[in-house]
């Protein structure tokens, strides 16, 4: 009986992509995009972006922090960047355009937090 800690293939989009190449993708970015969960609470994408000292980008309109990790101990948003759902339909590129545009002090300081 072989216990697998990490899948070894996620499925993405259309196709399965292999964990290695996904866990290059999150470290070797500097942001990482994670979609809320159904309830409104963090998924996976924001937990391997934790991980892999990726600042997460958060698209919801209303994260529950009750649903976050360690959530009376860890200030969530001193690390990550909250996105409201209709910013993320409606204005994509400026939300990009802002993220490549943040000063060298506040990515240093939300990687710091991390």
């Amino acid at each position: 009986l072989a216990i697998v800690a990490e899948p070894q293939r996620a499925w993405i989009g259309t196709r399965y992509v292999h964990s290695e190449v996904l866990a290059t993708g999150f470290r070797s970015s500097r942001f990482c995009f994670a979609i809320a969960g159904r309830n409104g609470g963090p998924t996976r994408k924001f937990f391997d972006a934790v991980a892999h000292l990726c600042i997460p980008v958060v698209i919801s309109d209303q994260w529950l922090f009750a649903f976050a990790p360690f959530s009376k101990h860890v200030d969530h948003e001193a690390y990550a960047i909250f996105v409201p759902e209709d910013r993320w339909m409606c204005d994509l590129p400026g939300v990009i355009r802002e993220l490549q545009s943040m000063p060298v002090a506040e990515l240093r300081r939300r990687f710091n937090a991390l």
